[in-house]
């Protein structure tokens, strides 16, 4: 099984506590709705009258012909009376006149969710389409003014990103209005501007392209009208039903806010699909966009599978959706998964540079050019590039980020953004501990931790962590799986250590044992009386009638060495340098103000 085809069952899992992936959810508030074709037809009218039928309907079909201009009905029929014995009582037939010359359209749907099937359409006795489908999946739902239907799209890695229209009818059938792509990723949101006790919301997909199983969407009744207290574009009733938080924004915390994990992201740069890509407003999500180098022999310096997936399984087992695109999220070309040339040596060292070059040498003309990685991504997706090494010969540093990059143009504004650069040729190239530790490592700089934990002060006996230079190549566990620490274990004053105590309170693995004591040039000086014992001072043996002093993370001073808990940082927020959470935030007005410019466009007027 690959990562990411873990990663997609492991999101799907979680999101079925919130979402279903299929049947009806909650008649009142959302659903999962197989769309289905309807016929939208433009034709150019001369003004004045015109016939306009649907013959031919194929067995158990039922029409409803609606012929609109301007936006508006101008015509309806359900079951024609003229020549019914002829085409059938089921098909529908309008004579009506057209006020002027100009293009209109021709809307054929069916009666209802039973009555899909195909015909042919005539106007004004001349076939115009012939053994088209007609079909829609019909909810009947009230609104109020401000009320929206919107659709959203299932994890892409089990449905398509299916393009869907929304229309809406009055109590009587009456057409009142139509959206195709005003949501994100050809998806439909539908604002209505009046009341209706029992009108109706059909669910298309649009073209004529048959459906599929794989094509179900989300479709959700947001009644804003209720109230929306954190003003995040979800009524409080929506949040209630799928344990979001009415008061919060960011419900999960995670930077990104709720609306844009339940519907996606719109923005002048290009549409961010977060719900198709495995987002969840109720589970934590990180997303990485990782691109390489190519080699200079073949190939490139992609990670294994299996590097990449024990990362992704440790921020999962600490409750963190990890989903990292290398090419599967979205289509356009600027997504994860691009490789770019051979360079040696490739940026020049820590910090990373920010000037963009030609030909690109380093991480920073990557990630500012909006061809390897999308402007709309920026405040999203931390940004991972797998070169080769500062060195000209390899070796050297396995990597470096930054937290501080921007670009002109961009809604970011300075300091918003983040990217790291792994190393691949400098010895971890297919040793799978080592690529998914250095992975992890750089990573983990984007996040707020450092070598020390929440200092800088590396080699740390009492800092249990992937960030740490002692486990980083080497992992803090036998199993050889990278990890944050856990718990803050307790300081180590240098000039005051306990022999007998080590590390307390607990006794640590011969893995970590080892590295510790090899790190300092001790030997083993446990035993049953002296579980714990470490040789801090390298005299050969445990000292239990005092303290002695000695340098043990080997910097040159003697100093107090504290712990730390990397995985509370990791879960108190956002990425460094992204400022992406929502609650009126610069970032997140720009993008709202994106998404509403956005929000009308539609192939029809």
């Amino acid at each position: 099984m690959t990562a990411r085809t873990m990663l997609a069952i492991l999101v799907l899992w979680a999101l079925t506590a919130s979402w279903a992936v299929a049947g009806p959810v909650n008649a009142t508030l959302g659903r999962a709705v197989q769309p289905t074709n309807v016929l939208w037809l433009a034709r150019s009218l001369t003004a004045g009258w015109h016939t306009f039928e649907t013959r031919s309907l194929s067995a158990g079909g039922d029409t409803v012909l609606y012929v609109i201009g301007g936006g508006a009905q101008i015509a309806r029929n359900d079951d024609r009376t003229v020549d019914s014995t002829t085409y059938g009582a089921r098909s529908s037939r309008i004579y009506c006149s057209v006020p002027t010359p100009g293009w209109y359209y021709l809307l054929v749907r069916a009666y209802s969710n039973t009555t899909a099937g195909t015909c042919d359409v005539y106007i004004d006795g001349t076939l115009a389409t012939s053994g088209s489908r007609f079909g829609g999946h019909i909810v009947t739902t009230g609104w109020d003014p401000g009320d929206r239907f919107q659709i959203a799209h299932y994890n892409s890695a089990s449905y398509n990103a299916t393009d869907t229209v929304l229309y809406a009818f009055s109590a009587n059938g009456n057409y009142v209005g139509r959206n195709d792509d005003g949501g994100c990723n050809l998806t439909s949101r539908l604002q209505m501007s009046y009341a209706e006790t029992t009108g109706q919301i059909l669910i298309a997909k649009y073209g004529l392209t048959p459906p599929t199983a794989l094509d179900q969407v989300r479709f959700v009744i947001n009644p804003l009208s209720k109230g929306d207290t954190d003003a995040d574009n979800v009524a409080n009733a929506l949040e209630t039903w799928q344990g979001t938080n009415v008061g919060v924004a960011d419900s999960d915390n995670d930077g990104l806010a709720d609306d844009w994990e339940i519907f996606g992201l719109v923005t002048p740069y290009g549409d961010e699909d977060l719900p198709a890509y495995g987002a969840s407003p109720v589970l934590k999500d990180l997303f990485v966009e990782m691109d390489y180098m190519a080699r200079s022999t073949g190939g490139n310096l992609a990670p294994q599978a299996a590097s990449v997936q024990r990362v992704v399984t440790a921020f999962w087992n600490h409750g963190i959706a990890l989903h990292v695109d290398q090419g599967q999220l979205g289509s356009r070309s600027s997504r994860g998964g691009q490789v770019g040339d051979w360079r040696i040596p490739f940026e020049p060292g820590c910090p990373l540079a920010t000037t963009a070059h030609t030909p690109k040498d380093n991480v920073y003309s990557y990630w500012s050019d909006s061809v390897w990685f999308a402007p709309s991504r920026r405040h999203l997706f931390l940004y991972q590039f797998m070169g080769s090494s500062h060195n000209a010969l390899g070796g050297g540093s396995t990597g470096c980020a930054s937290n501080s990059f921007t670009v002109a143009g961009d809604l970011s504004g300075a300091g918003q953004c983040t990217a790291n650069l792994v190393n691949m040729w400098t010895g971890i190239l297919g040793n799978v501990t080592k690529e998914s530790g250095t992975i992890m490592h750089e990573s983990g700089h984007n996040l707020n931790i450092w070598h020390g934990g929440s200092d800088s002060r590396n080699y740390k006996p009492n800092f249990t962590s992937t960030m740490n230079y002692l486990y980083q190549l080497r992992a803090p566990s036998p199993s050889g799986n990278p990890n944050y620490s856990d718990v803050a274990l307790p300081n180590l004053d240098e000039s005051a250590l306990r022999e007998p105590n080590g590390i307390e309170p607990t006794p640590v693995d011969d893995h970590v044992y080892n590295i510790i004591r090899n790190n300092i040039g001790a030997v083993d000086v446990r035993s049953p009386t002296y579980p714990l014992a470490f040789d801090w001072n390298r005299s050969g043996a445990v000292n239990t009638i005092g303290n002695v002093a000695a340098d043990i993370n080997t910097d040159g001073i003697q100093t107090v060495l504290t712990g730390n808990n990397d995985w509370a940082t990791v879960r108190a927020g956002a990425p460094s340098g992204r400022s992406r959470r929502p609650g009126g935030t610069a970032v997140r007005q720009a993008f709202r103000s994106a998404g509403a410019a956005a929000a009308d466009r539609s192939r029809a007027w």
